[in-house]
């Protein structure tokens, strides 16, 4: 049989560190990425770089566009 010391002890002991699971967690959890990054190059059929090509990228959701102008590289 357990002692009653013993018991209360115990109890004690479950009792303080039954929080400790939720402190290994973050009190605020990261949400998806509201940024992105896009690259490539623009080439003919022959694989030179297209130079002054106009690329735009447009987010679908929020209608927002981006337009940029290739370099001498077709970046």
């Amino acid at each position: 049989m357990i002692p009653d010391r013993l018991r209360k002890v115990a109890a004690a002991l479950l009792l303080a560190s039954a929080p400790l699971p939720l402190a290994c967690f973050p009190a605020r959890l990261p949400a998806q990425a509201t940024e992105g990054f896009v690259s490539g190059q623009v080439r003919t059929a022959a694989g030179a770089p297209v130079v002054g090509a106009s690329v735009t990228a447009r987010n679908e959701a929020t209608g927002t566009q981006q337009t940029r102008t290739t370099d001498a590289r077709g970046r």
